[in-house]
Parts: C-alpha cells; sequence; structure tokens
C-alpha cells in the first residue's frame, strides 16, 4: 500500500486485494483518522451502501471494509482520475468557474441512470 492523498477525515492508500484464487486487483482505502466520530462514519458508511444499489461510470461506491493498522478502511474500486469534489475545489480555489452545461451533464448522466435490479 502507499498513501495517495490525506484530508481531514483519514488518508487515501492505493492497495492491492488478492482474492482467494490468487487474482491481483488496485483498490482504493479510504482510512478514517481515529479522531473521526462515530455518526460521520456512521453516515460514510450509509451514503455508500446507498452508491452501491447504482451502477454508473461517475460513482464508486465502497465494496468492503478492512483495518489498516487497527483503523476502519472502506475498501472500493480504483479509478484513475480526479474526485469531482476536489475538481471543484481545484476550480474553486483557482477562480475558474465550471460552465453550467458542464454539471448539468454530470447531473443528467449520473439522475438518468436507474436503479440496478
Amino acid at each position: 500500500m502507499r498513501e495517495v492523498a490525506e484530508g481531514p477525515t483519514g488518508a487515501l492508500l492505493a492497495g492491492e486485494q488478492v482474492s482467494a484464487r490468487g487474482e491481483r486487483r488496485l483498490v482504493a482505502l479510504k482510512v478514517f483518522a481515529s479522531a473521526v466520530d462515530h455518526d460521520s462514519l456512521r453516515g460514510a458508511l450509509e451514503a455508500h451502501r446507498r452508491l452501491r444499489h447504482l451502477s454508473h461510470r461517475h460513482l464508486v461506491a465502497a465494496h468492503g471494509l478492512a483495518r489498516v493498522d487497527g483503523q476502519v478502511a472502506l475498501v472500493s474500486p480504483w479509478v484513475e482520475g480526479i474526485d469531482l469534489l476536489d475538481w471543484v475545489e481545484i476550480l474553486r480555489e483557482t477562480g475558474v468557474h465550471m460552465p453550467g452545461r458542464v454539471i448539468c451533464e454530470i447531473l443528467r448522466s449520473v439522475a438518468s441512470k436507474g436503479l440496478r435490479r
């Protein structure tokens, strides 16, 4: 594992998951800081439970939990690129405004995708 980023709620690690058959895949682990309260952790888990019911290229949901050095971590598929919220924050910090049509297209694309059955 290697650390990719760190924030107020914890760290993002890149790791490798090995299946029972020896298959390997790259995963992201969101390791929560010990200072994160239980309500925040419960909220994050609930959000990921809801996301698992959607199948969309713009959404990534955790598919499991793990412990890393005694801390709780959400395990999700590794996705190359930048998180939409990080992108919005970078644009805000640099004074660049995201065109409304881009925001609308992302929201339309996500909203038009139905629940998995």
